[in-house]
């Protein structure tokens, strides 16, 4: 046979040409979605570090916490506006702290604490400025975001898919099973107080009728479509 007249497409060169345009739609839409949504995508924009005057952070334990970037900027936080405005000045001299001097973040989940840096001299503490309130240990928006998960059926997977298009910080296996728990059991306690709260208002509604303590309950357990 001879040659392939021009302009003819074999199955195997539309395929091709398929795939061409696909990667070129995907070029265009990761360039678009890399302003807002850094990790969306393999590609980095190299950055201009023509005019960075390098200088090193060292914290209390004399461990230096140098940020290569300024990775702490990236993305969204949920933030207490109360607990914010609460801790604005230096734990050592009492100046007032600038957000912009923050040189690390320490994420735990949707918490976080702020190391900002007093920028007065001879102070140069290295300040933890937390961004919302915690029972103990436990920041309250973990404890918060379990429990938003258990209302609206959402799993750890659907969970942390919604924040990452929000470009938030997600919550890892531990954290979600462990504040699961921590809400489950107190969901556990409140409805079983409230069985027999209204049993026994059921009760004392039926004598009022006439009727005795044996009480027929029907329940349906069904739920074969959720949502």
């Amino acid at each position: 046979m001879g040659k392939l007249k021009s302009g003819f497409n074999s199955s195997r060169n539309k395929m091709k040409l398929s795939y061409q345009k696909r990667a070129t739609q995907t070029d265009i839409l990761s360039d678009y979605l890399e302003l807002d949504h850094p990790y969306a995508s393999n590609f980095r924009t190299t950055q201009d570090i023509s005019n960075v005057i390098h200088v090193e952070v060292i914290d209390e334990d004399d461990i230096n916490i140098t940020p290569d970037t300024d990775a702490w900027r990236k993305g969204r936080r949920v933030i207490e506006l109360e607990v914010l405005a609460d801790n604005p000045d230096c734990k050592l001299c009492g100046l007032p702290l600038h957000l912009k001097h923050a040189v690390k973040i320490n994420e735990c989940g949707l918490g976080s604490i702020l190391k900002i840096m007093c920028m007065i001299r001879n102070c140069n503490h290295l300040n933890n400025v937390p961004t919302g309130k915690r029972h103990g240990r436990i920041w309250d928006i973990n404890s918060k975001v379990a429990l938003a998960a258990i209302h609206i059926g959402l799993g750890e997977h659907h969970l942390n898919a919604f924040l990452s298009i929000l470009n938030m910080p997600t919550v890892s296996h531990k954290i979600f099973d462990q504040r699961s728990k921590e809400v489950g059991e107190v969901l556990e306690s409140l409805a079983e107080e409230s069985m027999v709260e209204w049993t026994e208002k059921e009760k004392t509604l039926t004598k009022e009728c006439g009727g005795n303590e044996n009480i027929t309950v029907c329940v349906d357990a069904g739920w074969p479509k959720r949502g």
